[in-house]
């Protein structure tokens, strides 16, 4: 599954040395915070990247890890985080999703967020679903009744889990916007 498709992962990096994304990491990874194109520049220092990117495209029956939902599309990793941080600079997100949309991204993904809507951000994804392009983010899992930004805003599909008996997760935030999907997080594991 994943075949024909690219799907930007707008994080903290990937490990492009692991096993599991053997050959399906573009060459036109950038990092946008420090605007640098290449593999080089996109080598996760903080982990969650590199787990994300195994959910969305790890290898499938290559006998170690997990097989992603996606195992054949394309991974155009954007590294946005603070070097060294899982903190991320609302201007390195915003300037992935126009880097994501300029090469080609069918997909955005960004499994990031925070309580404070950014128009910078939201003008960006607002772009991208102009130019056809799918905008997905993580509803947030802190369990309070507040917005997750990017996920709340109107052009992003909002994701998040329930449990295996299919109720809320108790650490999802409260949405209560429109594009909402649910998915069990029951026992989801990554290759990390």
């Amino acid at each position: 599954m994943g075949e024909g498709v690219l799907v930007a992962v707008i994080d903290t990096g990937i490990d492009y040395n692991h096993d599991e994304f053997n050959g399906n990491i573009s060459p036109l990874s950038y990092n946008s915070f420090h605007e640098v194109v290449g593999l080089e520049a996109v080598m996760d220092d903080a982990g969650h990247g590199t787990a994300v990117a195994g959910v969305i495209a790890a290898t499938q029956n290559n006998g170690i890890g997990i097989s992603g939902i996606a195992p054949l599309a394309e991974l155009l990793v954007i590294k946005a985080n603070f070097d060294n941080e899982g903190y991320f600079s609302g201007a390195a997100i915003a300037e992935g999703v126009y880097y994501a949309v300029d090469n080609g991204a069918h997909v955005i993904n960004m499994s990031l967020g925070g309580a404070y809507p950014d128009p910078v951000i939201e003008e960006a994804c607002d772009f991208a679903l102009s130019q056809g392009v799918i905008v997905v983010a993580a509803a947030g899992n802190n369990g309070l009744p507040v917005y997750n930004y990017p996920a709340s805003f109107t052009s992003v599909i909002s994701v998040g889990a329930t449990t295996e008996s299919k109720e809320r997760a108790s650490a999802l935030l409260f949405q209560l916007h429109q594009k909402n999907l649910m998915i069990t997080d029951h026992q989801v594991f990554s290759q990390n």
